[in-house]
C-alpha cells in the first residue's frame, strides 16, 4: 500500500479505543485547514504525548463520533506505535479494501 493511501485509511480514533482511551479526553481542535494547524501545533507550541506524557513530536487531528475535532499529540515512540499498529491492520484488511470496517468500531 502506498503511503498516501495508508494515511487516508489510518483510523486514529480506533487506535485510541484500542489503548482503552476515549477521544473525548483529547484537547479540542479548532476548525480550519489541517495542514497549517498541525504545523503550528508541532512547531510553535509544546504539548505532551497523550499516551506517556513525554514531549509530543507529532499531532493528529481526530474527528470524533460527535463530529468535533480533537488533537492527538504523540511522542516519536508512540507515533511509531500508531504507524506499526496501522500497518499491521493494513495487512489484515488488504483483501477487503477497508482497513477499519464499521462492524469493528
Amino acid at each position: 500500500m502506498d503511503p498516501e493511501a495508508f494515511l487516508r485509511h489510518l483510523e486514529v480514533g480506533l487506535f485510541i479505543r484500542q489503548l482503552g482511551m476515549d477521544a473525548s479526553d483529547l484537547p479540542e481542535a479548532p476548525d480550519g485547514d489541517a495542514g497549517p494547524l498541525i504545523v503550528h501545533r508541532t512547531e510553535d507550541e509544546v504539548h505532551r504525548c497523550f499516551v506517556c506524557g513525554q514531549r509530543a513530536a507529532v499531532a493528529f487531528l481526530v474527528e470524533t463520533q460527535k463530529d468535533d475535532r480533537r488533537w492527538l499529540d504523540l511522542c516519536v515512540r508512540n507515533a511509531e506505535r500508531l504507524y506499526a499498529w496501522a500497518l499491521e491492520r493494513a495487512g489484515e484488511r488488504a483483501d477487503t479494501g477497508h482497513l477499519f470496517p464499521e462492524a469493528e468500531q
